[in-house]
């Protein structure tokens, strides 16, 4: 947060939820950071926050895919 970088959470399940918020880091970041899927975290981001950051031009260097599920 102090450096201005924004960390969204997408299909969360709940066991790792539930750990998430045992240890606060759940709280730390909101629940605003929580989406049940890519496209409501990417209309969130379109909405409130893609005018209110200094670049606000996503990157388009790719990240890289920690896990592809078929569905996503």
């Amino acid at each position: 947060k102090e450096k201005q970088i924004e960390l969204f959470f997408t299909n969360v399940k709940g066991p790792v939820r539930d750990i998430m918020k045992r240890s606060g880091y759940y709280d730390y970041l909101g629940s605003d950071h929580f989406f049940l899927s890519k496209k409501a975290a990417v209309k969130h981001y379109m909405e409130t926050l893609a005018g209110q950051t200094s670049n606000d031009t996503p990157s388009t260097q790719a990240a890289p895919v920690v896990s592809k599920k078929e569905n996503d």
